[in-house]
């Protein structure tokens, strides 16, 4: 079960199933703004939505809807990043259990992933969750630190 929690900056979020989505997955403030710079490119002269999804892990020792955080002071940080990108963008909050299933529970079947992270030769949890996003049909791409390569 995942508890969403939806703070629209621009459109509503999805609103148009035929728009092309752009999904950034939030990691950290600093690689968010890089990958939402990424996927701004990539939408650049396509009838797109942007939106951010930042997946907040509930313990099993607290219900969903009351997490041991405040979901006010998460969204208003999500809001921040999103308020510095360059094209319209939704946020998603999700609460949930699993970081994958909670993440494609709320990302549209074959929508386009952009994950910013640092440069590492050691695969991390996100590029572990990049390749079993693409056996379920999603195209991922990393915003890396000076490049835009695909991960």
């Amino acid at each position: 079960m995942v508890k969403a929690i939806k703070a629209a900056i621009g459109p509503e979020l999805s609103a148009e199933p035929s728009k092309l989505c752009i999904t950034v997955l939030f990691t950290t403030a600093e690689s968010t703004t890089r990958a939402l710079e990424a996927a701004a490119r990539l939408a650049k002269g396509f009838d797109t939505t942007i939106e951010i999804v930042a997946v907040h892990l509930v313990p099993f020792s607290f219900p969903l809807d009351h997490p041991a955080v405040d979901t006010g002071v998460l969204l208003s940080r999500l809001c921040e990043v999103a308020g510095g990108s360059p094209v319209e963008t939704a946020v998603h909050l999700c609460l949930g259990r699993d970081l994958e299933q909670t993440l494609l529970s709320v990302v549209r079947p074959n929508s386009i992933v952009v994950i910013g992270e640092h440069e590492s030769w050691w695969p991390g949890k996100y590029r572990r969750l990049a390749e079993s996003l693409r056996a379920r049909g999603q195209h991922v791409i990393f915003a890396s630190q000076g490049n835009g390569r695909h991960a």
